[in-house]
């Protein structure tokens, strides 16, 4: 809850870790949930039907797909048309939570998933961590699967170095500039490829930033 406005709901989870750090307050600033899961090496497609269930349930409750910079602003429809993904994206386009990617991918892909979204200033990463069963590896596994909540001063001091952490609201801009650069770079040689890229999307509009330039 952020005051009357319920932020999650979550059915059921397995575990939940409150970070709060001293040097800041007393406010609850991060908020881990492990999220209950199939039984140990259920098959892969049992598994993504479950876990792209909890996406929609999310986007249902408002929260959006974010493109995490400085990745290209590549939806998941265009991800089949890249012939090498990481070529033009820290954050695969397969993992645009509007579409679901097949199967044969999602067993081919890296063991580890990522989605991020954000809602009223905040901000929430689900990831997903596979084991492949030992006996039938492309059959199925066993999945754990956390979501991270975050206040928009958690999420974008994860972004600084430790000793860069306390200045985090002077240094964001450039920052941002930076990241802004990387990925106007990373866009046309996307778009130079043939690939679409979704102009009209706009990053999340960050108070902070915007208090400061009222000051």
């Amino acid at each position: 809850m952020d005051g009357s406005e319920q932020l999650l709901y979550l059915e059921e989870t397995a575990g939940i870790t409150i970070v709060i750090d001293e040097e800041l307050g007393s406010e609850i600033r991060d908020i881990s949930f492990s999220l209950s899961g199939l039984p140990d090496n259920t098959p892969h497609k049992a598994n993504k039907d479950n876990i792209y269930g909890r996406i929609q349930d999310l986007l249902k409750q408002g929260w959006r797909h974010m493109y995490h910079f400085p990745a290209p602003r590549i939806p998941g429809d265009q991800a089949g048309r890249l012939t090498d993904a990481r070529g033009h994206s820290l954050a695969h386009p397969w993992f645009d939570p509007r579409y679901e990617f097949s199967l044969d991918n999602w067993i081919k892909f890296r063991r580890t998933y990522h989605w991020y979204l954000h809602k009223d200033g905040y901000y929430l990463h689900l990831s997903v961590r596979r084991e492949n069963s030992e006996m039938e590896p492309l059959e199925s596994g066993t999945y754990l699967t956390s979501l991270e909540l975050m206040t928009e001063e958690s999420y974008w001091r994860k972004h600084f170095e430790y000793e860069q952490k306390a200045q985090w609201k002077e240094l964001l801009p450039e920052l941002l500039e930076e990241y802004r650069q990387q990925r106007a770079a990373r866009e046309e040689a996307a778009i130079a490829a043939g690939i679409r890229i979704e102009d009209d999307y706009r990053d999340p509009y960050i108070r902070e930033l915007a208090k400061r330039n009222d000051n």
